[in-house]
């Protein structure tokens, strides 16, 4: 019993089975109409010839979301200026467009090093949208008592057809950074 659960002792944790799953079979991310930090609206598709990393956050987060982006930008830095403008974006996706508008959102790129060109802040305006995106990558965002949201939190990594292939843990920026400039490379 003990095998199955753990996918031939692949996986120890809800977090990773959700991540081994992805990794074993890829699911195609919903086209949404992203909104970014400067207003600008634009199709997750048209991202469809890069590699897309991104996370997901809101910007009254007290606890992990500044955690995330702050490890997120050092993933951004650390990959080559060359692979920024050939092969990947980034972008970091409110799950809290009622409060993340295009305001708040550039308020909050000025905590990190958000160039708004190769990593855009964005958010989805259409509920239901986002929530397919969510639901797509497995994202739980559980309203709180205190007006925030008990949510999980990692990198993702969609390739050029859209399909969601990796979940990396944030914490380890240095493994993330490596992985997706391998398998850009190769």
């Amino acid at each position: 019993m003990l095998w199955v659960g753990t996918d031939g002792f692949q996986v120890y944790t809800s977090e990773g089975a959700r991540r081994y799953a992805v990794q074993a079979e890829p699911r195609k991310l919903p086209d949404v109409m992203l909104q970014d930090q400067n207003g600008s609206n634009f199709l997750l598709s048209s991202l469809k010839e890069k590699y897309i990393l991104f996370t997901f956050f809101y910007t009254q987060c007290g606890d992990v979301c500044p955690v995330l982006e702050t490890q997120f930008e050092k993933v951004v830095a650390s990959i080559p200026e060359s692979m920024k403008e050939e092969d990947i974006t980034f972008l970091s996706i409110s799950f809290d467009p009622e409060r993340d508008d295009p305001m708040a959102l550039s308020h909050y790129a000025q905590f990190f090093d958000v160039d708004g060109v190769h990593w855009k802040l964005v958010t989805v305006p259409d509920k239901q949208q986002l929530q397919a995106l969510m639901d797509a990558c497995d994202v739980v965002a559980i309203p709180d008592q205190q007006g925030g949201y008990e949510h999980n939190a990692a990198i993702y990594t969609a390739d050029r057809d859209m399909r969601l292939f990796r979940i990396f843990d944030f914490y380890n920026t240095n493994y993330v950074s490596d992985e997706v400039m391998s398998f850009i490379e190769s």
